[in-house]
C-alpha cells in the first residue's frame, strides 16, 4: 500500500471519482447522494497549495481511501484539520496509514475534523447515528464503521452536533406564536432575501452570523473568501423567498436561511454536473417540497427578544403554505447549544441524526 499526495489532475479525480465506487458499486447505500464534485472543488480550493494535502491509498493501482488535510489557523493557533475521508470496508488498516501518515507530516498539530476545510463548510461532521434516515442536500453521510476506524486510532469525540426531522403539518405552539407576535408589536418586521441584490445580501448575511455565532464553539468568522463562496452556493442553490430577514429600524438584526433539498435532483448525476442538471436546478428549486434548516442566526444585542420564535413561526408559515414544502431537518446543531435545540424541540423536531467532530492530540 502506498500514500499518493495529489498533485496532477489525474490522481485530483481519482480522489474526487473514489465516493462513486465506494457507495454505489461496493456499499450499495440507497440514502447515499454523492457530493457535486463542484461543490467539492469550490471547498477544496488549490489543491497545490503548501498548507494542504489531498492524500490516496493506493494498492496495485486501486483507490482504496482518500483523506485531506490543511494547516488551518484559528484564533492564533494552527491545527490539523482533516476532510474528504473515505475508506473501503473491512480495511481499518487503510485508514489507519492515512491518518498516521497526515499527522506523521505535522506531528506537532492536534488533528481535528472532519472538515473540509473549515466547520461552516458543507459535510462536516462524521455520521454516527442515523445511517437509515434520508440524507439531506450538502448533509454528510457515510457507513457506521467510520466511528471505529476513528475511535480505534486515538481520535476523541471534540463536539456531536445534531439534526431534527420536522413535517411541514407540524403545528407550532401558541407561545411561540404569542413571542413572534410582541415581536412584531415592539417594530421588528419580516423580510425576505431581494435576489436583485444578492451580492450586498450576502454580505448582510455574513456580518449577522459574524456576530450572532461568535461564541458558539468552533465557530469562524466569515472571510471575503467565505463570503464569495456563499455568494456562489447562492445563486444556484438559494430560494431568495425562503431566506428571511428580522429587521428593526432599517437594520437587519437576524436571519434564517432554508435551503431547498437539492438530493432529488443531484442524485441522478453521481457527482457530476450536466446540462440538465443545470437547468432543473434553476428551474425547480422553488418547486422542491423539503428544505434544510441550514443557519440561524440574531445579533447579540438583541438576544432575549424572541427573535429565534419570530423567525421560526413566520419562516415556517411562509414555507408551508406558500412554498408547498412537506417536511424538513434542522441541521445542525451543536448538542450544548440549549437555545437551539430548546427551539427545535418547540417545533416538535424529531432527532435523527448525529454528526460527530474527533480531534487527536499532537504526538510531539
Amino acid at each position: 500500500m502506498k500514500i499518493i499526495q495529489v498533485d496532477n489532475r489525474k490522481d485530483l479525480n481519482r480522489f474526487l471519482d473514489f465516493p462513486k465506487k465506494l457507495y454505489y458499486d461496493i456499499l450499495k447505500f440507497e440514502n447515499y447522494v454523492m457530493p457535486l464534485k463542484l461543490i467539492s472543488k469550490i471547498t477544496i480550493g488549490n489543491y497545490k497549495s503548501k498548507n494542504k494535502h489531498l492524500l490516496l491509498a493506493v494498492e496495485n493501482d486501486e483507490v482504496l481511501g482518500t483523506l485531506g488535510i490543511k494547516v488551518h489557523n484559528h484564533n492564533g493557533e494552527d491545527k490539523l484539520n482533516f476532510g474528504f475521508f473515505e475508506c473501503m470496508p473491512g480495511r481499518e488498516d487503510v485508514a489507519k496509514n492515512l491518518l498516521d501518515h497526515a499527522q506523521s507530516l505535522y506531528p506537532h498539530l492536534e488533528m481535528i475534523g472532519p472538515y473540509s476545510f473549515r466547520m461552516e463548510d458543507p459535510y462536516m461532521g462524521v455520521l454516527v447515528e442515523g445511517q437509515d434516515a434520508e440524507s439531506y442536500f450538502m448533509m454528510k453521510y457515510n457507513p457506521d464503521y467510520y466511528k471505529n476506524y476513528f475511535e480505534n486510532n486515538g481520535f476523541e469525540r471534540a463536539m456531536d452536533v445534531l439534526a431534527y426531522d420536522v413535517l411541514g403539518s407540524t403545528k407550532l405552539p401558541e407561545e411561540m406564536k404569542a413571542k413572534a407576535l410582541a415581536c412584531e408589536q415592539n417594530g421588528f418586521e419580516l423580510r425576505v432575501m431581494n435576489s436583485k441584490k444578492m451580492k450586498s445580501e450576502v454580505k448582510v448575511i455574513a456580518r449577522i452570523f459574524n456576530d450572532a455565532l461568535s461564541e458558539n464553539w468552533g465557530f469562524e468568522e466569515l472571510i471575503q473568501e467565505q463570503v464569495n463562496d456563499m455568494y456562489l452556493m447562492f445563486k444556484f442553490f438559494i430560494n431568495p423567498n425562503l431566506v428571511f430577514f428580522a429587521r428593526k429600524n432599517g437594520e437587519d438584526v437576524g436571519c434564517l436561511i432554508m435551503l431547498p433539498n437539492f438530493n432529488p435532483i443531484v442524485s441522478e448525476g453521481r457527482g457530476s454536473i450536466g446540462i440538465k442538471m443545470i437547468w432543473n436546478i434553476l428551474t425547480k428549486k422553488n418547486k422542491l417540497d423539503s428544505a434544510r434548516g441550514y443557519a440561524l442566526g440574531i445579533k447579540k444585542d438583541f438576544h432575549g427578544q424572541g427573535l429565534g420564535s419570530f423567525l421560526v413561526w413566520n419562516a415556517w408559515d411562509r414555507c408551508t403554505n406558500n412554498a408547498g414544502i412537506k417536511k424538513g431537518e434542522i441541521s445542525w446543531i451543536l448538542s450544548n447549544n440549549d437555545g437551539m435545540n430548546n427551539l427545535t424541540h418547540q417545533m416538535q423536531g424529531k432527532p435523527n441524526k448525529k454528526f460527530r467532530v474527533y480531534s487527536k492530540k499532537p504526538i510531539c
